[in-house]
């Protein structure tokens, strides 16, 4: 596992261990945490201009994953969690729980607190299955190959479901170079 910087590596703690505590008496496991860490970091890069973890996102089957988390999950998450392997249904669950004896290394800036809590009001109640579906219909999902890393200069479509139109990729496209293979992509599939 490559690990960020330790500020970085700090949010990516207090991130996890902050969707654990609020979302205790919900069911919190592995995909829906990627999921809401995504809705998050992608959130606060189109409003602040920077992501919360700084965590790499890798377009997978399922939807947005954590690239570091993703590699690491079990020594980053005893860390700062409990995981709980639980029969939810039909299907098995890794439900995380918060960690009594973790200190949250990280207080968050107001605005990432606001960002947080934003996610968990908007779609804390929802499933891993119902967040795959709705990350599914986001432009940065859907203009990302498979196993593509997600570009965060896509983030400002998160909450805009419909592609951009030519204009509006064109623009990008002049000034945005990185973004140039996933925005022809998206002018291409029009």
């Amino acid at each position: 596992m490559t690990t960020p910087n330790p500020l970085k590596y700090e949010r990516l703690l207090s991130v996890i261990a902050y969707f654990a505590e609020q979302l205790k008496d919900e069911h919190l496991g592995k995909l829906k945490l990627f999921k809401l860490m995504f809705l998050a970091d992608f959130k606060a890069m189109a409003t602040l201009g920077e992501p919360i973890t700084g965590e790499t996102y890798v377009n997978f089957p399922l939807g947005p994953v954590p690239k570091n988390l993703w590699h690491g999950f079990r020594e980053i998450m005893s860390v700062c969690s409990e995981v709980r392997k639980e029969q939810i249904g039909p299907y098995p669950m890794q439900r995380i729980c918060p960690r009594q004896d973790f200190e949250v290394p990280v207080d968050f800036s107001e605005e990432h607190e606001e960002i947080l809590e934003g996610v968990v009001e908007k779609y804390g109640q929802r499933t891993g299955t119902d967040l795959t579906h709705i990350t599914h219909r986001m432009i940065p999902y859907r203009a990302t190959a498979r196993y593509e890393e997600i570009p965060y200069g896509l983030a400002g479509y998160v909450d805009n479901y419909r592609k951009p139109t030519a204009t509006q990729a064109r623009k990008l496209l002049r000034n945005t170079k990185g973004l140039r293979a996933a925005l022809l992509k998206t002018l291409n599939a029009s």
